[in-house]
């Protein structure tokens, strides 16, 4: 780096040299005597005198007693000035990861690749930076207790501001898939809130996400259609028979199965951000822990704090679920209820069982996986923080997926089997509302077992046709899913 930067200096010196002494004749004057050295000393004063500087430049020089001047030159054309100064240029930005529109060389810049070099530099320069004094910030400046409510995170949003088209873009997505609510948005364009505007929307016509039990329970009617859900006003509802045959009955829950299918992928968006959320806050509060105890080598104290955190985290895991959790239970609650005719329920108690024991998963599974590759990379004589930075990477990239397929398709066999309950259903019957290439999903596609029965034996290997290793049983299959990626329902048999 010291070479670059000192023969960009040389550079910069040659090229005030040469145009300061502007007469461009640096050469040999030949005398045919012999000069003295005050004839010497004259020679070069009168030269100087007449010819030197900018303002000199380019005069006609006299010689006299038969002087011959031979001119020594080389143009900067030929020693490539310009082409080197360039190259030094580009050296030094990229010793600092610096894109060069940003030092007003606009040679090989177009306005489609500023944008994107723009945001390279915000991800690859100044995130690494951003994110090590974060890390400082939050370990120096907050006590444990205070740690437990309030980290630090730059926001680099107004370095990556696009042009209006694309921002509003963006902000509409963000709106109608419940990230932002209309108040964030104009306050990231410096306007003023107004009221009504804090509520979060999803795609139900727009409706605030807290009503949206209440909305398809007085409309009676849910339509999704890929990501979109729909609600359908009373008066539009074709009048049904009171009485329906079984193969209506079987029509209308094979109907309501895949409702409540395309119900889960509609809200998976909303778990993924709660996640993304989530893994956020461990990452800062885990690193902060990692670096102040491994710096020590005290591997106890990590734990110790560890634990610690995990058990404060439950706090904040439930306030950032619960929301979500409670109003996707209440959507499928409502489709459930109306595919049996149930007209009153109370699933509120269940609902908070459930959000105790997820959070109790969570944070439990969280909490094992971090000893264990905390506990591996000192085996290994490896560095437990570089470790643990590299698994909230792939937490990162990719929890916040699995978690959303998991906990909607299991939310949805959950409440949908203690609606069932309510309304006095004896049996059941598996659906497969996913892909018929599966083959474990579909052998039991069709199935039929007591509604206090699971749908396997618990203990047993399960390897149907076409699978390629068996699936270990460890406890009551009385809903989906089966496996990672399982998307299917349950139903009632009539």
């Amino acid at each position: 780096m010291r070479e670059a930067i000192g023969l960009g200096m040389a550079l910069e010196q040659f090229g005030s040299t040469f145009f300061s002494n502007g007469t461009n004749i640096g050469g040999v004057a030949k005398h045919p005597g012999k000069l003295s050295k005050q004839g010497h000393d004259n020679l070069i004063d009168s030269i100087n005198k007449a010819y030197q500087g900018l303002g000199n430049s380019h005069k006609l020089l006299l010689l006299e007693e038969n002087m011959d001047f031979m001119p020594v030159t080389m143009p900067l054309a030929d020693a490539q000035y310009i082409e080197l100064r360039r190259f030094q240029l580009e050296e030094i930005a990229r010793i600092f990861r610096v894109p060069l529109h940003l030092l007003q060389d606009l040679s090989r810049s177009t306005n489609n690749n500023i944008e994107h070099q723009s945001i390279d530099f915000v991800m690859h320069t100044i995130r690494p930076w951003l994110v090590r004094i974060e890390q400082a910030i939050n370990m120096q400046l907050f006590s444990e207790q205070e740690r437990k409510k309030y980290f630090v995170e730059f926001s680099v949003d107004a370095l990556l501001r696009g042009d209006i088209l694309s921002r509003f873009q963006a902000y509409s997505i963000a709106k109608q898939n419940g990230i932002y609510n209309a108040n964030e948005i104009r306050e990231l364009e410096n306007r003023n809130p107004y009221d009504g505007g804090d509520k979060y929307t999803i795609q139900l016509n727009m409706q605030d996400v807290g009503q949206l039990g209440k909305l398809v329970g007085d409309s009676r009617e849910l339509v999704i259609k890929d990501n979109e859900i729909r609600v359908i006003p009373k008066n539009e509802i074709a009048i049904k028979p009171v009485e329906l045959n079984i193969n209506e009955k079987e029509a209308r829950s094979i109907r309501s199965a895949n409702t409540r299918t395309r119900l889960a992928k509609a809200y998976s968006g909303l778990f993924e951000n709660v996640v993304t959320r989530l893994i956020k806050r461990e990452r800062a509060e885990v690193m902060s822990i990692a670096n102040s105890c491994f710096t020590n080598r005290d591997n106890q104290l990590f734990g110790e704090k560890l634990d610690k955190f995990y058990e404060d985290f439950k706090e904040f895991l439930n306030i950032q679920t619960k929301p979500v959790i409670s109003t996707y239970a209440d959507a499928i609650a409502i489709e459930a209820a109306d595919e049996v005719e149930l007209k009153d329920y109370d699933i509120d108690r269940f609902t908070d069982d459930y959000q105790k024991a997820f959070d109790y998963r969570y944070s439990k599974e969280h909490k094992g996986r971090i000893t264990n590759i905390v506990a591996k990379a000192i085996e290994n004589n490896k560095n437990p923080v570089e470790v643990l930075e590299k698994e909230f990477d792939s937490w990162e990239e990719k929890k916040p997926e699995q978690v959303s397929k998991e906990e909607t398709v299991k939310i949805a066999g959950a409440v949908s089997l203690a609606v069932y309950k309510i309304a006095g259903v004896t049996k059941l019957v598996w659906r497969n509302t996913g892909s018929k290439s599966c083959p474990y999903c579909e052998a039991l596609d069709g199935k039929i077992v007591g509604i206090q029965e699971s749908f396997i034996p618990v203990g047993s290997q399960f390897k149907p046709d076409g699978a390629d290793l068996p699936l270990k049983i460890d406890s009551p299959k009385m809903h989906a899913p089966l496996h990672g990626g399982c998307v299917c329902q349950i139903s009632p048999s009539w």
